[in-house]
């Protein structure tokens, strides 16, 4: 009865524990969707709750462990043994250390001691194992570091995109109040007899199709809050996130292509893991290589043995001590060609990460050219795009007055309206694509977002 309590008193305060758990972590994000929420917030969330770096993070400490398991290597191998043996035929407890000594026999012996053991000669096949983790650890840490990158930028074009998507949600409220406001003047100068009925229609087909495009619109919104979510690490994504941001117009002189080569291929943590990587693999093969050579290892032993029921004309002790230093030489003669299938899968090894090295170079070089392009590109439709609203709102302005003074036709206005909200449209186009242009920048040449 007592063990069903104290069963059932565990299980209680084990699920009072993951309810706690469950509550503090809705408590922590309807914090956040309390809040309003910076580039640099929104950054740190990623940081600490996406799980890609969660899993990279992880991967790297396991690479660590390994590191320190080869370091241990190198150190003295103490162990503890014991075991019992029974014999077919009687066996002497220890060794005659001289003719006619006497000793103890028995059937069954129970041996139990102490054993180390130090490498003192393996061709720095220990040495560059350890070697080759401590640079995979260096790999893996530079691993982590771009991935770090990777969510930040990630994390940064979606909340661009989410305001540049409420610039243009609210550009469209705009137009559509503006046909509504239209839609009523309409009706009055039908009912004055200065404009057809048909007119009407035709303002409210168009006031039709920009609710329509507000809802396609404001449902991309919700799904870029979405991905934002996720991205941040958050569960519950049933309320929007309060942002505060500003979308970058400007930049400063970017340098010479050649330069910004240059320095992604210094700084870009991908590139330096795979650097890495390689150094650890010309290590693994040197090592494979060593084990074509001797391997000399000093040992050392010291022990009882006891002998359980003794023949009857055994003579001596019986629980009898041994020591005993011996030093081993372990040289392969044949192994069917295993080593040295082993030392080409390692060079092979090492040629696909020098391409892939290759790779990454020409990658780091198109990536670069591609941020620039693109920059400038954004930049120049940015400017085209500003002039074109200027001229198509003072296009609209001119077609209203031409109607209202039943000088221009509705078929005008409704032009000009369709021509500033698509101007509009792409100004704000070629606005979140300067920014996520930035950052793809910030990537290709490894610098950090903030």
């Amino acid at each position: 009865m007592k063990k069903k309590i104290l069963m059932l008193t565990g299980l209680l305060i084990i699920l009072k524990f993951f309810i706690f758990a469950e509550e503090n972590i809705k408590r922590e994000q309807a914090e956040i969707f309390e809040k309003v929420l910076t580039l640099k917030e929104a950054i740190d969330l990623a940081i600490n709750n996406n799980p890609e770096i969660s899993i990279a993070r992880h991967e790297q400490m396991a690479v660590k462990n390994k590191e320190k398991q080869a370091q241990a290597t190198l150190m003295p191998r103490i162990a503890f043994s014991a075991d019992y043996t029974n014999y077919k035929d009687s066996q002497r407890l220890i060794q005659a250390r001289y003719n006619g000594e006497p000793g103890v026999f028995s059937h069954d012996i129970i041996s139990a001691g102490i054993t180390g053991q130090i490498p003192v000669f393996d061709r720095g096949r220990i040495k560059n194992d350890m070697l080759s983790f401590r640079d995979l650890s260096e790999s893996a840490r530079y691993r982590f570091e771009r991935i770090k990158q990777e969510v930040c930028v990630s994390a940064a074009s979606v909340f661009y995109s989410i305001l540049a998507q409420q610039n243009y949600i609210e550009s469209l409220r705009f137009s559509l109040k503006t046909m509504q406001e239209h839609l009523k003047r309409t009706k009055k100068l039908i009912e004055a007899q200065k404009a057809a009925r048909v007119d009407a229609l035709r303002v409210e087909v168009r006031v039709a199709d920009i609710q329509e495009r507000l809802v396609r619109e404001e449902n991309k919104l919700v799904i870029l809050y979405q991905t934002l979510c996720r991205l941040i690490g958050l569960k519950d994504v049933r309320e929007k996130l309060k942002l505060q941001g500003q979308l970058e117009k400007e930049i400063a002189d970017l340098p010479k292509i050649e330069d910004m080569i240059s320095k992604a291929l210094k700084q870009r943590p991908d590139y330096q893991s795979i650097a890495m990587e390689l150094e650890s693999q010309e290590k693994r093969v040197r090592s494979v290589k060593s084990e074509l050579s001797p391997t000399i290892n000093l040992q050392a032993v010291y022990g009882y043995k006891w002998a359980i029921n003794p023949i009857s004309d055994s003579r001596g002790e019986n629980q009898q001590d041994n020591a005993s230093i011996r030093l081993t030489i372990d040289l392969p003669v044949f192994d069917g060609g295993r080593i040295r299938a082993r030392i080409r899968e390692e060079e092979e090894k090492l040629a696909v990460i020098n391409e892939r090295l290759r790779k990454l170079e020409l990658q780091i070089n198109l990536e670069v050219q591609s941020a620039i392009s693109n920059i400038i590109s954004s930049r120049e439709r940015l400017i085209t795009m500003e002039k074109i609203i200027e001229q198509a709102r003072e296009s609209l302005k001119i077609e209203r007055q031409k109607y209202d003074m039943e000088k221009g036709t509705i078929i005008d206005v409704l032009d000009a309206q369709s021509a500033l909200l698509e101007a509009e449209t792409g100004y704000f186009r070629a606005l979140v694509d300067f920014n996520i242009s930035r950052l793809q920048l910030y990537l290709a040449t490894g610098e950090n977002v903030l």
